[in-house]
């Protein structure tokens, strides 16, 4: 095998690898944060709902519930007093007014710190593929 075709090998090789590894990585990634994102922007609907609730001092509230599809059905809620959060693993816990919000604090931290997490993450991985691909240009040049 003469040494431009070991490098054409060498060249495909690293272009798989930017393809089906990095490429898919960051696919993750990025899937991920945008999950945690669609997560932040419910609690932060819920927490207005919430807030308007204690700022308003409503002790009842009409409401229109998705019961899927974009199908909706109105709602009398006679109670405000408590609310049900899912804390995770559809498991939900009733809270008072107050509670859910320090609650969706601290929730919306954490998922603040896990997209910081992903952002280095994805930066490292855009970092690894701008490597190879510079790797592969380089081997390129020299193959001509």
């Amino acid at each position: 095998m003469d040494s431009k075709s070991k490098t054409s090998c060498e060249i495909l090789k690293y272009e798989q690898f930017v393809e089906n590894v990095l490429k898919n990585d960051l696919r993750l990634v990025l899937e991920r944060y945008n999950e945690i994102c669609d997560k932040i922007a419910d609690l932060l609907k819920i927490r207005s709902v919430c807030k308007m609730i204690t700022e308003n001092k409503m002790k009842s509230m009409k409401t229109m519930a998705d019961l899927g599809s974009n199908c909706y059905v109105k709602c009398l809620i006679p109670s405000t007093d408590h609310i049900l959060l899912n804390v995770g693993l559809d498991c939900f816990i009733e809270f008072s007014i107050e509670e859910a919000l320090k609650f969706i604090d601290k929730r919306s931290n954490l998922y603040n710190k896990s997209l910081e997490i992903l952002k280095e993450k994805s930066a490292k991985i855009k970092a690894h593929i701008k490597i190879v691909l510079n790797l592969i240009d380089q081997l390129q040049n020299q193959n001509l």
